[in-house]
This record gives structure tokens, C-alpha cells and sequence, in this order.
């Protein structure tokens, strides 16, 4: 898990505390106490060994545009967003698709996914293993006889989708989402419906240089909580900056698997469309959607996990890197 001090930490400022008024606004609520509410729900979840289907479908997709010239009219180097147009894929049928089943398990912050079974599409990431045990990440293909090892977990790759904990705890591998909302000012949290919507904005530009260990930097993040629900995440959004439109968003089903325990089962998630300059008449639409469902009948929570889980070897004849 990647850390950092405290000097990197966001200031805030204590606010009362009344969370039995209806019409609760922000002076209602102290952050320190939702992260604190939000960490106890995540906590509950401290193991599991959970399969997960994922389903994807492109409905916007890049089209070459045959009015493109190789030049522009002064003959200066092509402008690319006249070079490339978009179009809806209306018809469903029509939309590019494909499908997979990943088993994830996870015990105090290690973790092991494997590819158990994909379609044909999506037929050359069958068997594909990454372990994280907490220091090192091993990623294994066994269909290309490929290993890769890193000293932290960036994320889990777009050909495996999204990891089970980025439904709740973590933002990609090992960065947990606390850890990425307390590197950022100026993080407000509101009364809502119901919820407790927390955003924490992107850090500027003009201080990426001096945070050159943080990661996305560039973007933020709101969470929208369910206080009912351990206070876990019903609805994750990326932003970045100048951008109306959220980067990508994931609407997420909780289900109370034990008395007072609650672990996402079933998840929407979209990466928007945000390309003004491309397609203004795209903008703030879905462009590709994973929906990602618990197998709960293969599914266990809180279960005991045993250490040679995470002592991944690569198998002999293995070309890593």
C-alpha cells in the first residue's frame, strides 16, 4: 500500500455534527467522521473469495472520417480531431461485445484474480493470473507464457475490467480510495436524498511537481454513500478538471450478505464521453459499459484464505519481465 505523510494531507476544518435532521446541508457533517464511518463498512469486508461476470459493450466508437485530408488547407500537419469522427452504434446487435468471468480473492490487502472463463472474443486473457501480496505484483499469461512483476499495483488492466474492491475500497490495485481523497483540498461532503455525497476535486496543475509520488493526480473523485448501507458507495464518479460531465461513473448494487454487512453484488459502470472538440454531440453520454454481477452462489465473504493463495511462482519456461 502506498502511504503518505501527513504534510501531504488535507487541512479541514471541523463542522458540527447532526446527522438526525432532514434537511442536514454540509455544516451538518464532518469529514473526518464519513471517512471514519466509510472506513468501519470497508473493514467489515475483510476477506473474500467472489466471482464476478463481467459483460462489455461499446455504444460510441471511433469511425475514420473520409472527408479527412492528410493536410490541412495551408498544408501544416493534419489537425487530429478532424482526422477522426464518432458514431452511436444504435442498433444493439451491432455493438461491439464481449464477455468474461474473473475469481478475485482478497485477505488484509493481498490479492489474487484469475480469468476462469471468457468467450471467443475475449479468448487470449483466458488464465490470466496477477497476484499482489502486499509488496510485489505478479502478472502471468499463460497463453503467451508471459510474466511481469512490479513493486506495487498500479491496476488491474482494462482486458480484466474492474477489480471487486474498486466497487468499494480501492481506486485501482492497491491505492485505496482514502488514501487518494486525503492527498486533495478543498473535499466537501453534503447531505443528499439519503446519501452523503463526498467529492474530492483534482489536485492543480501547478502542484502535480511537488506531489510527484501521488497518482491520478489529475483527477477527482465523488462518492455518494449510503449511511444506511455501512456508508458504502452506491455510485462512484472520476472527474477532471473544466469538465461538466463525469470521466466515467459506477452505479452499485449493495446487498446484506450478513446482519449489518453490506458488499456490492451487482455494478454498472460507463466510461462517459467527454471529447468535446471530437463529438459535442456526444458529450456526458455512455460510451462503453461493463456490467459486473457477484456470482453469489460461488461466492463466500469473510472466509479464511490461506497464505500459498498469494506465494505466486511463475511456472519454468516463463518469459518475464
Amino acid at each position: 500500500m502506498v502511504t503518505y505523510s501527513r504534510t501531504m494531507c488535507t487541512a479541514v476544518a471541523i463542522l458540527a455534527v447532526a446527522f438526525a435532521s432532514a434537511e442536514s446541508t454540509a455544516d451538518d457533517l464532518v469529514l473526518d467522521d464519513v471517512l471514519a464511518e466509510y472506513q468501519a463498512g470497508c473493514d467489515k469486508l475483510s476477506s473474500y473469495d467472489v466471482q464476478l461476470k463481467h459483460s462489455t459493450q461499446v455504444m460510441i466508437e471511433r469511425a475514420e472520417n473520409p472527408e479527412a485530408s492528410d493536410e490541412s488547407a495551408d498544408g501544416d500537419a493534419p489537425k487530429k480531431e478532424t482526422r477522426v469522427i464518432f458514431r452511436r452504434v444504435s442498433d444493439e446487435s451491432q455493438r461491439r461485445k464481449w464477455s468474461w468471468t474473473n475469481r478475485e480473492q482478497f485477505r488484509r490487502e493481498s490479492y489474487r484474480v484469475e480469468t476462469i472463463r471468457t468467450d471467443e472474443v475475449n479468448r487470449s486473457s483466458l488464465g490470466l493470473t496477477i497476484v499482489w501480496d502486499g509488496d510485489w505484483k505478479k502478472r502471468y499469461s499463460p497463453v503467451r507464457k508471459r510474466g511481469w512483476t512490479s513493486y506495487y499495483h498500479e491496476t488491474i488492466g482494462d482486458h480484466q475490467g474492474k477489480m471487486y474492491s474498486s466497487l468499494y475500497r480501492n481506486v485501482a490495485g492497491d491505492l485505496s480510495y482514502l488514501d487518494f481523497i486525503r492527498v486533495r483540498r478543498n473535499v466537501t461532503v453534503r447531505r443528499d436524498k439519503g446519501l452523503i455525497i463526498l467529492t474530492a476535486p483534482p489536485i492543480p496543475r501547478e502542484e502535480h511537481r511537488k506531489l510527484a509520488g501521488v497518482r491520478f493526480k489529475g483527477y477527482g473523485v465523488r462518492m455518494f454513500l449510503d449511511p444506511a448501507k455501512s456508508f458504502l458507495p452506491i455510485r462512484i464518479e472520476f472527474v477532471l478538471p473544466d469538465q461538466s460531465e463525469p470521466q466515467s461513473r459506477c452505479d452499485i448494487v449493495l446487498t446484506q450478505i450478513q446482519p449489518g454487512m453490506w458488499a456490492p453484488t451487482k455494478a454498472r459502470s460507463a466510461h462517459v464521453f467527454w471529447y468535446k472538440a471530437a463529438g459535442p454531440e456526444f458529450y456526458g453520454q455512455d460510451m462503453v459499459e461493463d456490467v459486473i454481477e457477484v456470482d453469489l452462489e460461488r461466492s463466500q465473504f469473510l472466509n479464511a484464505i490461506p497464505d500459498e493463495t498469494f506465494a505466486f511462482e511463475f511456472p519454468p519456461g516463463t518469459d518475464v519481465k
